[in-house]
């Protein structure tokens, strides 16, 4: 069962204590490694990287996106795509993780506002939207359930 998250406020970076960094024990994927979670559902990384977009993020921060891929597993129930969205986070190398946004406005983007299923043996790929911090990289784009982490070259 998936822990629904609470989405965060439009456009906005949280910043709450930091919520998970790779272990050391974790080695980093790179992007397009697919992993499986420990109930089956497959997940990819296949990039990261800052956009501009009609919208200007807020004061501080710089929009980007990490390109995914996530399959929901044979045998289990639909789930909603906007709290598989939000499982999502940017490591970031100063400060607490950033979360995706809650509301995608172009096309392919996703966010956490959004309330159609991803049901059995189907996928969703497209386009995580981030605001995070302006003049920062992100050391991993992170997939919470099960830990994983994609390394940004």
């Amino acid at each position: 069962v998936l822990v629904l998250l609470a989405a965060c406020g439009r456009g906005t970076v949280n910043t709450p204590a930091k919520t998970l960094s790779p272990s050391p024990a974790i080695d980093a994927l790179a992007f397009g490694a697919e992993a499986t979670t420990g109930r089956g559902s497959r997940v990819t990384v296949l990039g990261w990287r800052e956009v501009e977009r009609d919208e200007r993020p807020p004061d501080g921060t710089a929009w980007s996106y990490a390109e995914v891929r996530y399959c929901q597993p044979h045998g289990t129930s639909s789930v909603p795509r906007g709290p598989t969205v939000a499982f999502f986070r940017l490591d970031m190398p100063e400060g607490p993780d950033v979360h995706p946004v809650e509301r995608a406005d172009g096309a392919g983007e996703l966010a956490t506002g959004q309330t159609n299923l991803i049901t059995e043996s189907m996928c969703m790929e497209g386009n995580v939207v981030f605001a995070h911090p302006a003049g920062q990289r992100p050391d991993h784009v992170l997939f919470t359930v099960g830990e994983l982490a994609w390394a940004v070259a």
